[in-house]
C-alpha cells in the first residue's frame, strides 16, 4: 500500500507485481457500442473472490498508423447488499 498525503486527508493507492497466475484479457474488436465492466474492489475478505482488479492500457503494435484512437469513459458506481 503505497499512502497518498493531502492536506485534508490520507488516501492509498496499491501496486502489483507479476504473478504466472494473473489472467489478461484484451478486447481488440470491441465496439463502440459495447461496454466493459470491472469489479475493482470487493469488501469479502475470506479468500473466496478477488478483492481487487487491477486493469491497464497499452499501445497496440499491430494497429495501423492513422487508427482513430479509443475513447474511455470511466464512472464510478458503489453497489451495496
Amino acid at each position: 500500500t503505497n499512502y497518498r498525503i493531502y492536506d485534508d486527508r490520507v488516501g492509498e493507492t496499491t501496486r502489483f507485481t507479476y504473478r504466472p497466475d494473473h489472467e489478461w484479457y484484451w478486447f481488440p474488436q470491441q465496439k463502440p457500442t459495447e461496454v466493459s465492466m470491472l469489479k475493482c474492489y470487493d469488501s469479502v475478505t475470506d479468500g473466496s473472490v478477488s478483492r481487487w482488479s487491477f486493469h491497464t492500457a497499452c499501445i497496440d503494435p499491430t494497429a495501423p498508423r492513422d487508427a482513430r484512437s479509443r475513447k474511455n469513459v470511466v464512472v464510478r458506481s458503489f453497489v451495496f447488499f
